[in-house]
């Protein structure tokens, strides 16, 4: 069946700051659905026994889209519909890859944020876009006389 590989955790942590005790209990969850699809459940109890969670989805099946969605927050941010929603994008092209992003919190704040990643050679011949790589990386452009899509090997 498609659950395989599932990870839990539990983890307790005893913090001594200034004579005091401050204890932490962490679960956490993994469930692979697929080779590329994640389920996600995470639990924290604090020294105070609030209790905060984070249930997320992660999804790559596509290899040039992936993208995630979650929602975290302690009890009463989910019973006043107040958890924080975070969601994410990526798309992968030849010529760079887009990174879209946002969160929010009702009747607290809101996150947009878009990005790209991609290079751009320019010489006296030419101008071309490009997948981003690393400076070490040798770039060329050859001259076709204007015909396209000519295969190199």
């Amino acid at each position: 069946g498609p659950l395989k590989n599932v990870s839990t955790s539990l983890t307790f942590s005893r913090i001594n700051w200034e004579e005091d005790n401050q204890d932490q209990l962490y679960l956490n969850i993994s469930i692979p659905w697929g080779t590329s699809r994640t389920l996600s459940y995470g639990m924290q109890r604090n020294q105070d026994n609030k209790i905060s969670h984070t249930a997320s989805w992660y999804d790559s099946s596509d290899r040039n889209n992936s993208w995630s969605v979650s929602a975290s927050g302690d009890n009463d941010e989910f019973k006043d519909m107040k958890a924080s929603l975070r969601a994410s994008y990526q798309h992968n092209t030849e010529n760079g890859r887009l990174y879209l992003s946002g969160t929010s919190q009702r009747d607290s704040y809101y996150s947009l944020n878009a990005s790209w990643n991609g290079s751009f050679t320019a010489t006296r011949h030419g101008a071309a876009f490009h997948d981003y790589s690393g400076s070490a990386d040798s770039r060329f452009m050859i001259d076709a006389d204007g015909a396209e899509d000519i295969p190199l090997n």
